[in-house]
């Protein structure tokens, strides 16, 4: 018993020929979900009616399947590399494929060129892109004092700019120095720097020094439960780390 799709005839859409379920060579006929999906009677009609349809009626792999037709094969036009495959458009618009704006490349030279297009630099060195813009060394300098320009001497300490800043100045935050007093170094944690903020966090003030352990003290002798003038504590002059 024929089925709807058998009894609605249907024409090929390039040579209007009627299409008819196909039988394979195992003796099966064609399914007829994809027989209801077909529009051509065979191969050579879809490629027919792909090549005749304007570039712009089609899809990004069908344009660039245009192309590759359109060009004749041979040897990559920048390294001469024989059987170049691929095809380049110019202007990067794939549906121009006029021949004038066509290329024939080898897979290689195409990924290079189109890997430095959307490959990012950074903006002041022109080295490989970290983030914000900038290259590792420069982000790192942006995040730590807010300008990607200033650099620190190392015995010194001191901020210097090496060349005006690229970015706009809304982008540069403004140097942030340690709040204590006669101290130069950019406060990066509570305001404070490095220094005097281990300083507050191990013993509650940033001017008071300390040891690899806490605050160095000195314990002075004591004398006995005896009254004989013998240290209960430690000997005088061990320095002890922490105090008890």
């Amino acid at each position: 018993m024929a089925s709807l799709l058998e009894e609605n005839e249907r024409f090929c859409e390039q040579c209007s020929t009627p299409l008819i379920r196909k039988t394979w060579s195992t003796g099966m006929l064609e399914p007829l979900g994809r027989f209801g999906r077909r529009r051509f009677c065979d191969h050579s009609c879809a490629i027919e009616y792909r090549s005749s349809k304007p570039s712009a009626a089609l899809t990004k792999n069908g344009q660039r399947y245009q192309a590759r037709k359109l060009i004749p094969k041979g040897s990559c036009a920048r390294c001469d590399k024989p059987d170049a495959r691929d095809v380049h458009h110019r202007d990067g618009n794939t549906a121009n494929n006029n021949p004038a704006n066509l290329e024939r490349l080898c897979r290689s030279c195409h990924g290079q060129y189109h890997n430095a297009q959307h490959k990012r630099l950074c903006i002041i060195c022109g080295g490989k892109h970290k983030g914000y813009g900038y290259c590792h060394v420069h982000l790192r300098r942006f995040k730590k004092y807010g300008d990607p320009l200033i650099v620190k001497r190392p015995k010194s300490g001191e901020l210097l700019v090496i060349t005006e800043s690229v970015r706009s100045p809304d982008h540069v935050k403004p140097i942030r120095l340690c709040l204590m007093a006669d101290c130069d170094r950019v406060g990066n944690m509570r305001g404070m720097c490095d220094m005097h903020y281990q300083r507050w966090r191990r013993t509650g003030d940033a001017t008071q020094p300390h040891g690899r352990w806490g605050v160095i003290q000195r314990q002075t002798p004591g004398i006995g439960a005896g009254g004989t003038g013998e240290s209960q504590g430690t000997d005088p002059g061990i320095v002890l780390a922490g105090g008890s």
